[in-house]
C-alpha cells in the first residue's frame, strides 16, 4: 500500500503542468492496476486508506494549481473529485463488482 502511496504522491507534485486529462489519465491506469493486482481478500480498510490518499492528494495538486486559498475542501468536495473529474474510486468499483474468484 505505500508503495502505490509514492506513485500517486509523485504524480500529483504541484511542479506537475501536464494537462487534467493527462494527470487523471495516469493516476487511474496507477489505480487500476493497483487494485487488479490486489483484488483478492478483505480489501476494504486499504481501499479506504488508498482512497482517501488519492482524495487528500488531488485536493492538494488542484488547490495549488489553480491558487485556492485554505485546504480546497469546499472547492474540490469528494463528490467533485470522484464524480466529475472522473479519479478511480476503489471502494465504489470493489462493491459493483464482485472478484473473479466468486464469479
Amino acid at each position: 500500500m505505500q508503495r502505490v502511496k509514492v506513485k500517486i504522491g509523485e504524480l500529483l507534485v504541484p511542479g506537475n503542468k501536464g494537462a487534467w486529462d493527462e494527470v487523471r489519465a495516469r493516476l487511474n491506469r496507477v489505480l487500476r492496476g493497483w487494485s487488479a493486482y490486489f483484488s483478492y481478500g478483505a480489501l476494504a480498510s486499504a481501499y479506504e486508506a488508498v482512497d482517501q490518499h488519492v482524495y487528500d492528494r488531488t485536493r492538494h495538486f488542484l488547490r495549488q494549481r489553480h491558487k485556492a486559498q485554505g485546504r480546497g475542501a469546499d472547492r474540490f468536495s469528494r463528490e467533485y473529485v470522484y464524480g466529475e473529474l472522473a479519479v478511480r474510486c476503489l471502494r465504489r468499483e470493489r462493491s459493483r463488482s464482485s472478484p473473479w474468484a466468486l464469479r
